[in-house]
């Protein structure tokens, strides 16, 4: 019996496609299959048998390179280099202070050094054994990059500690000039905070990415419904809500990358928002409609992304929509709050951004290319993410399934409503006309 050897240059992925495709044309059937992997080479081979009853025809498959998937692999399973950043809860990120602690220390081991706190003369030279740790522009810097989070969490778990007895005589400053005198100068405590807060910084760190990756709102994302997207800025982009619209013509305006708030985006950001808002405006006014502005932000652990709503009204009730806003925050929340209830952005103000300080969660409204009224949440858990739907909703006397519930449109409906903001929008579109 003869034997007939074929090469080819297929790939070992490719070999069971090759076998059946080989059988149906040859009228073969396939006898064994043996593949195996040299590591010398890193190559695969491939030797497959198909045989008929006059002949047994012999293919072995050239040496080709590993498959893309196990590549793939391998570089899934590498470690991740990131640099870790921390952002306090003015929206401020910087880099993870370089650990100060050394190796000893870290480990937990060795008794503390006995420090001279006077010199020869009697003099006093240091109250603590690690007064001379830092520098002064080491302290200084330690001292910006502290937030009221990082001093709250150091008294409460100094409290939590059973630090002897506190009476009248002896008050909490004694208590914790003692505990740092018997310290020592041990810097274990330090390697411990030092370590704590690199554990803090990996877990934003991951919680950011996450929601980087499941955002829907981000340009690039996957999970943005780009046939809703109507003008593309070079910030911002213009987008219709994906649910049932609260009124014909209620649109959004998301940035392009991942920002929180209005409050901490970048001078660029706001600059082109106010364009769009300007555009707006004038498309809604020459449709004999005013338009209320309004954005909710809260919720910042979560990594939010920022969302503008613009709901066009009529004349007759965008005259009326100051006095149902202005009544409903004076009335939200709690009878008594910490912070001023209605901040008013009119006069020369500046806006939201200059009005309410950064890290803070806030409600605010305009109304056209007016400044309107902002509002501190104090309590994310009584102060509704549709409070301005609610209001607009009560003002059109709407259904309250628009605004509490709305419900996910179709596909078709979606893209009739694009068609027909898109018509209105054009004659206004910056963007185009910018292009051209």
């Amino acid at each position: 019996m003869s034997l007939m050897a074929q090469r080819t240059a297929i790939p070992c992925l490719c070999v069971w496609k090759l076998l059946h495709l080989a059988a149906n044309k040859w009228d073969h059937v396939v006898v064994s299959l043996d593949c195996f992997y040299t590591h010398r080479h890193d190559m695969c081979r491939c030797v497959c048998v198909v045989g008929d009853m006059s002949a047994i025809s012999l293919l072995v498959l050239s040496p080709t390179p590993v498959s893309r998937l196990e590549r793939a692999r391998e570089a899934a399973a590498a470690p991740e280099r990131v640099v870790l950043t921390v952002t306090d809860s003015r929206g401020f990120t910087q880099p993870l202070a370089a650990p100060t602690s050394g190796k000893r220390a870290a480990d937990g081991r060795g008794k503390p050094k006995k420090t001279k706190t006077h010199d020869d003369s009697g003099k006093r030279v240091r109250y603590f054994a690690d007064d001379d740790r830092f520098t002064l522009q080491e302290m200084f810097e330690r001292e910006k990059r502290n937030t009221a989070e990082d001093q709250n969490e150091m008294f409460a778990r100094l409290a939590g500690k059973k630090i002897g007895d506190v009476d009248s005589a002896r008050d909490m400053d004694d208590v914790f000039e003692e505990t740092a005198a018997a310290r020592g100068g041990d810097a274990r405590q330090t390697a411990r905070d030092e370590e704590r807060a690199r554990a803090r910084a990996i877990g934003q760190h991951k919680r950011a990415t996450r929601a980087h990756d499941n955002c829907d709102w981000c340009l690039e994302s996957r999970h943005l419904l780009k046939h809703l997207v109507v003008a593309v800025g070079s910030k911002v982009y213009l987008c219709l809500p994906p649910y049932e619209s609260l009124t014909e013509g209620h649109c959004l305006i998301v940035t392009s990358q991942h920002v929180t708030c209005c409050v901490q985006a970048d001078e660029e950001v706001w600059e082109e928002i106010q364009v769009f808002r300007k555009a707006l405006v004038d498309m809604f006014l020459s449709q004999d409609l005013d338009c209320v502005l309004f954005e909710h932000a809260a919720g910042f652990s979560k990594f939010p992304h920022m969302v503008l709503h613009y709901v066009p009204l009529p004349k007759e009730h965008g005259d009326l929509a100051p006095i149902y806003f202005k009544k409903a925050i004076l009335e939200c929340e709690t009878e008594w709050s910490t912070n001023k209830k209605l901040i008013d952005l009119g006069g020369g103000k500046g806006g939201v951004r200059r009005c309410v300080p950064r890290g803070l969660p806030y409600f605010f409204v305009d109304f056209g290319l007016q400044a309107g009224y902002a509002h501190v949440i104090e309590d994310e858990q009584l102060f509704p993410r549709n409070f301005a739907q609610e209001i607009i909703g009560g003002i059109l006397d709407v259904d309250h399934s628009k605004w509490r519930k709305p419900r996910r449109e179709k596909f078709d409906d979606q893209r009739k409503k694009v068609v027909e903001f898109t018509k209105l929008w054009k004659p206004f579109d910056f963007t185009k006309k910018g292009s051209e």
